[in-house]
């Protein structure tokens, strides 16, 4: 019988790192989000049985909505040398998408992208975030583009000449469904978690499949 062993701890050490709040794991590579007066990033190598903090460094690419607690960042999504990372932003009070990629030599990483989410949505990019290959999946529980925080999941494809483009919204609910806060998807199929909401404060869990098709898209 197959049984899962206590394979290590991480403590945050950091000052101003109170706990962990986002993580992504990449093989034997992890990145954690604290919580603190500064919203420290860290991250950690698991090598001769250990985690081992990388001197890998990752800095603010805008101002910062807040303070203490007001740093909580969003998600986070860690696929080789590069991550989609969301915080809040000062300039709207929404949650913005970045794209950073890693400096082999210097382990600094830089901004690649910025996604900013849309005009009718109250928080922004608040649900899941997944970087696969060349897609990042946004979502976007209150998007009101097709009903009031119906939600939605802005895919993004990377081009090799043009960068990130964006290649598709899905609104699979109406009114209340808060589609797409949480995400999850294995190469092929991409699966979205929402609300068969019969109103505002009323309705049952929905969840919602798609494959993509080269010609017709996510359907």
């Amino acid at each position: 019988q197959e049984t899962w062993e206590l394979q290590g701890t991480i403590e945050g050490g950091t000052t101003g790192a109170s706990r962990p709040v986002r993580l992504s794991l990449d093989g034997d590579r992890l990145v954690v989000m604290w919580l603190g007066s500064s919203g420290v990033r860290e991250f950690y190598h698991y090598a001769d049985g250990k985690w081992c903090r990388t001197n890998e460094t990752i800095g603010y690419s805008e101002p910062v909505q807040g303070g203490g607690s007001s740093l909580y960042p969003g998600n986070v999504s860690m696929r080789g040398d590069r991550l989609v990372w969301i915080y809040r932003v000062a300039s709207n009070n929404k949650h913005k998408a970045f794209v950073h990629v890693k400096n082999p030599t210097t382990e600094a990483w830089s901004m690649e992208a910025a996604f900013s989410p849309p005009a009718g949505s109250p928080a922004g990019f608040t649900g899941t975030c997944l970087l696969e290959g060349d897609r990042i999946f946004l979502g976007c529980p209150d998007d009101s583009s097709n009903g009031t925080s119906a939600g939605a999941c802005y895919i993004y494809r990377r081009d090799t000449v043009q960068g990130w483009l964006l290649e598709q919204v899905l609104t699979p609910g109406g009114s209340y469904s808060n589609a797409a806060r949480n995400i999850a998807y294995d190469g092929a199929r991409l699966v979205l978690s929402g609300i068969d909401a019969a109103s505002a404060t009323s309705g049952k869990a929905k969840v919602w499949t798609y494959l993509h098709d080269e010609q017709a898209g996510w359907v």
